[in-house]
């Protein structure tokens, strides 16, 4: 992995095309696995199951993981711009997609006391590919591992501000909205 990544920046063998592939084969293995995992692992309820929104959630997390980092590692003097941010993320996708669709398959055919192999495999898909985001961090940056770690909880820390502050926006749309619903309601009666 060190290797692909230093070539993927410093040779350019990746492009943003292709990792936009990569994310929408990623959002593709993810609402498979939500809807095709064998019944005896499935536990979504298939009747209330948003396609859309679990999409929409995939795609916008790895869109915030990359604005975050772009914003914390633009201060910590990283090397690497938005576009090698979002090619090494994405790129970092693939073994989810491989295993999960290997754990998909199989999920259809094991028995529940063969669980185990579903489960290693399902979490050994999302363990493998958080390790090759943390190596796309260091080695897009060029950050040492201690820097990396430091970037990544920063950014994890700038994540979690972005989501409080769309929180407290919409917040303050449906107070305005109430205070709006409430005079009119009280011109009305008037």
């Amino acid at each position: 992995p060190l290797k692909g990544y230093w070539e993927m920046k410093r040779e350019k063998r990746g492009s943003v095309a292709v990792s936009a592939v990569i994310l929408g084969a990623a959002v593709v293995v993810m609402t498979a696995s939500n809807l095709f995992t064998g019944f005896i692992f499935n536990t979504n309820n298939l009747q209330t199951y948003n396609m859309f929104g679990m999409s929409a959630f995939l795609i916008g997390a790895v869109f915030i993981w990359c604005i975050a980092q772009w914003c914390v590692t633009s201060l910590m003097n990283g090397e690497g711009k938005f576009g090698d941010i979002f090619i090494a993320t994405c790129t970092a996708l693939w073994p989810y997609i491989v295993i999960n669709t290997v754990a998909i398959l199989l999920s259809r055919v094991l028995l529940k006391t063969e669980g185990d192999f579903y489960y290693v495999l399902a979490a050994a898909a999302i363990i493998y590919s958080v390790a090759l985001i943390i190596v796309g961090v260091m080695q897009t940056h060029n950050f040492t591992a201690a820097k990396t770690a430091l970037a990544i909880l920063i950014t994890v820390v700038v994540i979690l501000l972005m989501v409080f502050i769309g929180m407290v926006v919409a917040l303050c749309q449906q107070l305005i909205a109430f205070v709006k619903d409430i005079s009119t309601e009280v011109i009305l009666r008037i």
